[in-house]
């Protein structure tokens, strides 16, 4: 090895065995080398005169301690705890199967997500979901985690006692809690996303994201068209009604207007891809956009529309002290609901201040369409709700110094839903007019709202103390009109008519604190609230109210590892003009429905406690809630129930009370490499009921409880398997019981580039010693090669083909069974694309 110059090297065979070519003749040195083993240099010269022979060199290695030297290993942990921020690395739980983000949030420890999307962390519900900091969707979320692809994903951060509002941080008291999207850094500042296309001769299905995420400017276009049942959105009505987390709710932010359009009696408890055929379709475009960084600028256009058909057979069993018969019904029902939104913001933040401009404007049009064959004679429905909402709200923020800050919110809404009707084939009873009956009936209902109002908080912070001095106006005015129709002209009397008109106004003012003792803190609040109200329909009816409302909290840490929260709430409101209205509204094929015609005042107690044993870090994790619920009055409904005909007046009635409890235990099993979950509900209720000039007192109990097991391999198998058992048990004018049982085992194999997943679910439902058995499969298989981007994937949905359900529900006059059409088997052959 003349000027040490490696010429050749090779490894020795289990046998010892090695071979060199030596290329020329020289001087060599060989050197044998091996771990745990003295290092040996044998001499070797090599003349024109041997080659090309074969030189056999024999060299025996003795044994030596082996000395390492220091060696640092610096790996990214899977979990990071910061002081109100848990950070959790997702390739530490991914398995590489999850598609979009919302499969990847699954996986991690201490988050839930439901069938319709939405989050909770240790049983909290989630206010935000960021994407790297920035809110772009506001509560409705789904529409970013049902979409956003798993596989750009860095980290989630889990952010606690999370504060919309950086200028109030440590001024305004926080339970919420909101998450953040980390991406990785080779997808930032580029132009990202997915998208998949595929079908089959009677399914089809595509969609497509665009994501460009950078420091100045953020955008997300997301667009979706399908028939296979899939939901591609969530809970609409998050998207479209986002509420404020409670700290920052403002005077005249009322919930969206009622709709009185016929609702389902009953749901299946399936997802809706199972019973439901569907003709989605979706764009949606949200954008951020800071020319300097103390401004931004936000905007979110919207659009969804969608066809649901549905079948059903249906047969009603009233079995009371004064009702014996029963009712069949064949259905076939379709609804449709287009949907447009659009939003604009703008926020500038400075150290000090802060001014946001929010205005927002919805439209959505539901159409519904039902064919029944009620009792053998056909019966026909159609209807039409055209919903439009603007708002428009203005805040400022102050930090006056380090302990003070101040806050003043303005905001004015306008909502309408009117609403027509027709029902033909039906019989009304005595209500219609003898000479009417026959007829095609038509239903016109006009139903708008403004409102708005003002807030002002002065915020303060020293020590242990944190103080909101709070004032407040808000006012709303509403207007409820309809009127039955015949060919003829409008039925006569006034329970056929409405002309409800509301004037409503509340001023109020009141302090909340908070005291922080070590780890335990204290928070009391109490508003007195003037109230005006004025209603007008028949009659004329004014009414002024002075209120105290209180609220007391208690939340703290025993020890590390536990967690303790009690509550209580006193509700107090007064009923609006759409509880008030004393003409009938149809709500349904055979069902009539009024308010109360007149003021009501219901009064709510509430108490809640809360247990966590466990911290971010503990391979377990024990939750356990129960809350208590007390009304002193409630609008119940006072029904007159006939072989043909339901008419329900809301009624004032007295005393219902809620006990819930529930219960959950996460667990890792290291050894296992597996996560246990067991989760435990228990509901009891007691009410009111009347109906037929009798009075009925109702106990329902409600519980369920199941294990799920969740295997986390490093190979390519893996299992999610879990089963539910739930019982109802109704005591009213008979004892009822009914028995039901859940069940899933979802199968993942991969092997190289190809990944195959079978879903099984399985539903029984037991009652009076009959059951009822459904049973879906669903089998996917994807191959994916690797660097390519590309991915086919080919799923069949209902493997068996399974055609009906049957289910039953119990009610407060007997049961009723149906029988839902559910989805033929499907197949969708596709094309996954990532760019």
């Amino acid at each position: 090895m003349p000027d040490a110059t490696q010429e050749a090297y090779a490894y020795a065979d289990e046998s010892g065995t090695y071979a060199l070519p030596v290329r020329r003749p020289g001087l060599y040195r060989l050197r044998f080398d091996a771990l745990a083993f003295q290092a040996q240099e044998v001499p070797l010269t090599v003349s024109e005169s041997v080659r090309p022979a074969i030189l056999r060199v024999d060299v025996a290695l003795f044994p030596a301690p082996l000395e390492l030297e220091e060696v640092i290993v610096r790996a990214e942990p899977a979990l990071r705890l910061m002081k109100d921020t848990v950070e959790l690395r997702t390739s530490a739980y991914a398995t590489g199967s999850e598609r979009v983000a919302e499969d990847l949030l699954k996986r991690l420890p201490g988050i839930e997500v439901g069938a319709d999307g939405s989050i909770r962390v240790r049983g909290k519900a989630v206010s935000k979901v960021l994407i790297e900091g920035d809110d772009l969707f506001d509560r409705g979320y789904a529409l970013l985690t049902k979409n956003l692809s798993a596989g750009v994903i860095a980290g989630v951060q889990i952010l606690k006692g999370y504060t919309e509002n950086p200028l109030l941080r440590g001024l305004q008291p926080s339970e919420a809690v909101a998450l953040n999207i980390r991406l990785k850094e080779e997808v930032k500042g580029t132009l990202f996303g997915k998208g998949f296309v595929g079908g089959s001769p009677q399914t089809y299905e595509t969609d497509l994201n665009l994501i460009q995420v950078r420091r100045n400017n953020k955008a997300f276009f997301l667009g979706n068209l399908n028939n296979s049942g899939k939901d591609a959105t969530g809970d609409l009505q998050a998207l479209l009604y986002p509420k404020l987390p409670a700290e920052a709710s403002l005077s005249g932010d009322d919930p969206p207007l009622p709709s009185f359009m016929p609702q389902p009696r009953h749901q299946t408890g399936l997802p809706e891809m199972r019973s439901r055929s569907n003709n989605a379709e979706l764009a949606s475009l949200s954008g951020l956009f800071s020319p300097v960084e103390a401004l931004k600028i936000k905007g979110h256009l919207f659009y969804s529309g969608d066809e649901q058909t549905q079948r059903s057979l249906s047969r009603e069993v009233f079995n009371t002290d004064s009702l014996h018969f029963v009712n069949t019904e064949s259905e076939w029902a379709r609804r449709g609901v287009p949907v447009q939104s659009g939003r604009l913001s703008v926020l500038y933040t400075t150290q000090s201040q802060q001014l946001e401009w929010l205005t927002e404007l919805q439209t959505s049009q539901l159409q519904a369409r039902r064919q029944v064959l009620f009792n053998g004679h056909p019966v026909w429905e159609a209807s039409r709700e055209h919903a439009t909402q603007a708002i428009t709200r203005l805040s400022y923020s102050r930090r006056v110094d380090s302990a003070t800050a101040l806050q003043l919110s303005l905001q004015y809404s306008c909502n309408r839903k009117p609403r027509r009707m027709g029902l033909a084939g039906m019989d009304w009873g005595e209500l219609i007019p003898p000479g009417s009956k026959g007829q095609p009936l038509f239903h016109k209902l006009s139903n708008q709202r403004e409102s708005g109002g003002f807030d002002a908080s002065l915020l303060r912070g020293r020590g242990r103390w944190q103080g909101n001095l709070m004032a407040a106006y808000a006012f709303r005015r509403a207007t409820l009109e309809s009127d039955f129709m015949q060919q003829e002209g409008p039925l006569a009397g006034p329970e056929f008519r409405n002309r409800g008109h509301n004037r409503f106004s509340r001023l109020q003012g009141g302090l909340q604190l908070a005291y922080t003792a070590r780890t335990w803190n204290i928070r009391g609040r109490l508003l007195a609230q003037y109230l005006s109200n004025r209603f007008q329909d028949t009659g004329t009816e004014a009414r002024q109210l002075l209120a105290l409302v209180p609220a007391l909290s208690l939340n703290g840490r025993p020890g590390k590892s536990h967690f303790l929260a009690a509550s209580y709430t006193y509700g107090f409101r007064e009923t609006s003009l759409q509880e008030q209205y004393s003409g009938y509204l149809p709500g349904g094929f055979r069902l009539l429905q009024r308010g109360l015609g007149r003021f009501e005042t219901f009064r709510s107690h509430r108490w809640l406690f809360n247990y966590t044993f466990g911290e971010w870090g503990d391979p377990y994790l024990l939750t356990t809630t129960i809350m208590y619920n007390r009304e002193p009055d409630y609008a119940g409904s006072d029904s007159q129930v006939g072989p043909n005909l339901v008419a329900a007046s809301a009624f004032r009635l007295v005393g219902r009370d809620h006990l819930s409890w529930n219960g959950s235990y996460d667990q890792y099993l290291k050894g296992l490499k597996m996560n246990l979950k067991l989760r435990a509900e228990l509901q009891a209720q007691q009410y009111e009921s009347r109906y037929n000039g009798l009075s009925v007192q109702n106990n329902l109990l409600y519980g369920q409880a199941g294990p799920e097991l969740r295997t986390v391999f490093d190979g390519g198998f893996n299992a999610h398997a879990g089963v539910q058992w739930t019982i109802s048990r109704y005591r009213g004018n008979a004892l009822s019981v009914s028995r039901s049982q859940t069940g899933f085992l979802d199968l993942e194999f991969r092997s190289g580039d190809w990944l195959l997943e079978l879903g099984n679910e399985g539903y029984r439902y037991r009652d009076a010693g009959s059951g009822r058995s459904v049973w879906f499969s669903d089998l996917g298989v994807r191959y994916a090669p690797k660097g390519s981007g590309m991915a086919l994937r080919v799923q069949l949905t209902n493997c068996w083909n399974t055609g009906m359900l049957n289910k039953l529900n119990l009610t407060e006059t007997g049961r009723f069974e149906n029988r839902y059409a559910l989805r033929p088997r499907q197949l969708v052959v596709g094309l996954d694309f990532r760019f």
